[in-house]
């Protein structure tokens, strides 16, 4: 596996195309066309870009998907659909009064650390806003 593999240019490649989801979204497509022209193996970076091009999904999808997964049939019942609805906004309510009230699960030293990092990273990149040195290791 190349993303496992520490001697492997490729490997480098994929970190570098994982960071393009911290950058800013106005700048996503300029980064993405650099990458893929900075990639080791053209073949394998198609390959891949093809892939991920094809197979990204957003929040609402997401949320769609799951949905779907809790009926057993194509038509469900009209209780079944309105339990499962119910279900949901509960669970919503909850999550937002617990994060209203200032109820957030304390994060744990080591995501405190990465998320520094990246909070780090970020700064140097407005620094220095080029496609070009986000994509440096």
């Amino acid at each position: 596996m190349a993303y496992n593999d520490q001697k492997n240019d490729l490997q480098l490649w994929l970190k570098s195309f994982f960071g393009l989801s911290f950058i800013a979204p106005y700048d996503v497509e300029d980064a993405f066309v650099e990458l893929i022209s900075t990639c080791p193996n053209i073949a394998d970076g198609q390959l891949f870009s093809d892939y991920v091009l094809e197979t990204t999904t957003n929040g609402a999808e997401s949320f769609h998907r799951t949905y779907n997964a809790q009926f057993t049939s194509a038509h469900p019942l009209t209780f079944v659909v309105i339990s499962t609805l119910m279900e949901t906004q509960a669970e919503t309510v909850t999550n937002l009064s617990t994060i209203s009230k200032g109820k957030i699960k304390p994060k744990s030293k080591e995501e405190l650390k990465k998320i520094e990092f990246v909070n780090k990273q970020h700064e140097e990149y407005l620094k220095n806003k080029t496609p070009e040195n986000l994509l440096k290791l």
